[in-house]
């Protein structure tokens, strides 16, 4: 593996009480990053982790979910393309997109990639079709895109495993990535958890049933299981606290 960049795709900020119940401390409003993930392989493959929010989002914060249970703010610099142009990769040098789940500050750019093979959960992809009021179906269930349906675990090239991680989403995946020279591992675990004292506490989620939430521990727990046997690096989506301290943002890397 060469090297890992995170990617800033704009914020998304939520009604504590109903996204983040959890975390209570946070007070009324939590506003969160975004984020997508290019992974660059030692022979020269370029793997998207997602996509991010959709440009309509820059002139029509609303055009997804209104105010005020999420506000999001994107500016033109928060465009997937934008990002991807810093670092001199272009839409059509993406070969693969992995889909952690398909809510819509996740595949809002998957309409920017059709050369790519896009890959997801089969139990994700089903359950996508069928909530259209969560998963919005312009943002990825479009003419032209390729959707290769995984059933379990797998692993994607030599160095990327991908695994499901249940709860935030039926069918939601989680990628390890292995092997890069100086970072060792790597886990991107998009919405297993949102934040650090989330995934470090495993604070449960007051609004879900109670084998949602089982799931979302175990989840939790297996990602800890590798983060603690292989010393490897997390990277959260939507962790204020570490997002802007913590991580290395591209144009940066970890390699």
């Amino acid at each position: 593996m060469r090297r890992l960049y995170a990617i800033p795709l704009g914020t998304v900020e939520v009604d504590v009480s109903k996204f983040m119940a959890w975390e209570p401390e946070r007070g009324e409003r939590y506003s969160g990053p975004v984020a997508a993930f290019l992974i660059q392989t030692d022979d020269g493959k370029n793997v998207l982790v997602d996509t991010g929010l959709s440009p309509d989002h820059i002139e029509d914060p609303e055009c997804r979910i209104r105010r005020p249970d999420v506000v999001v703010t994107m500016t033109p610099e928060d465009d997937i393309r934008h990002q991807l142009g810093l670092i001199g990769v272009k839409p059509q040098d993406i070969d693969i997109v992995v889909m952690t789940h398909f809510d819509f500050d996740h595949a809002g750019g998957n309409r920017f990639f059709p050369d790519a093979a896009f890959v997801v959960q089969r139990e994700q992809y089903e359950y996508a079709k069928a909530t259209p009021e969560r998963c919005f179906a312009l943002d990825w269930d479009l003419p032209g895109l390729r959707y290769t349906l995984l059933d379990g675990d797998q692993e994607l090239l030599p160095g990327i495993e991908l695994l499901v991680t249940p709860g935030h989403a039926p069918g939601h995946q989680s990628v390890v990535v292995r092997g890069l020279p100086n970072t060792g591992t790597v886990i991107l675990s998009s919405d297993a958890a949102h934040s650090h004292i989330e995934f470090e506490e495993e604070r449960r989620d007051p609004n879900q049933d109670a084998e949602t939430v089982e799931k979302m521990l175990a989840s939790i727990r297996r990602l800890k299981r590798i983060r603690d046997a292989e010393g490897a690096t997390l990277l959260l989506d939507h962790d204020a606290d570490h997002w802007s301290t913590g991580y290395r943002l591209l144009p940066e890397y970890y390699d």
